[in-house]
């Protein structure tokens, strides 16, 4: 949905007059730590689908990390208010993340409705590392992906997400000041 929301929110930055160029004027503090959850989070995910059990027998502690560190960044960066937005959300992912092992439940009525029969399936036989779906020992279902759209499935954590996004690209690319982190 990240994908999405940036191409979205671009083209109607632009059609509101809003200039790409200002999106450089972004000053992240301790934005390094991005990256870092994201290094964290895929080296881990590529070692457990080579079978390495110690790390999927630790993988909510990994995830914990790996969101802890995106939480970093914009706890630092608090005072740009859409990114409270963000933090929202990234929030009410980790909240069933963490109470279902580490992955993300979701519902398999939402992936049938998603037309998403081929990723049910490898979610059922426990192929794909990231998500489970939904069963009755399911914590915190209201917060995880039960909103089938065309092609995925979403939770309200990813909708916060992509309005913080949204609304910043539309802040910065549209105002003659950038946003201030003060």
């Amino acid at each position: 949905m990240m994908i999405e929301t940036l191409v979205i929110s671009i083209i109607l930055g632009k059609l509101r007059g809003g200039k790409l160029a200002n999106l450089a004027d972004i000053s992240l503090a301790k934005w390094g730590f991005i990256p870092a959850g994201f290094f964290l989070s895929y080296i881990s995910i590529s070692l457990i689908t080579q079978g390495n059990s110690f790390l999927m027998k630790n993988f909510v502690f990994i995830q914990l990390a790996s969101n802890s560190l995106l939480l970093l960044t914009l706890y630092f960066n608090r005072k740009i208010k859409p990114f409270n937005l963000v933090t929202m959300g990234i929030v009410s992912n980790v909240i069933p993340m963490t109470f279902n092992g580490g992955r993300m439940p979701v519902s398999q009525w939402a992936l049938q409705k998603a037309g998403l029969v081929e990723e049910l399936s490898l979610i059922a036989d426990n192929r794909i590392v990231t998500h489970t779906l939904i069963d009755s020992n399911t914590d915190f279902v209201f917060l995880a992906d039960t909103i089938p759209l065309i092609y995925k499935v979403i939770s309200i954590g990813d909708i916060f997400i992509a309005l913080g996004i949204f609304l910043i690209i539309q802040n910065y690319m549209t105002s003659a000041e950038p946003l201030q982190r003060s």
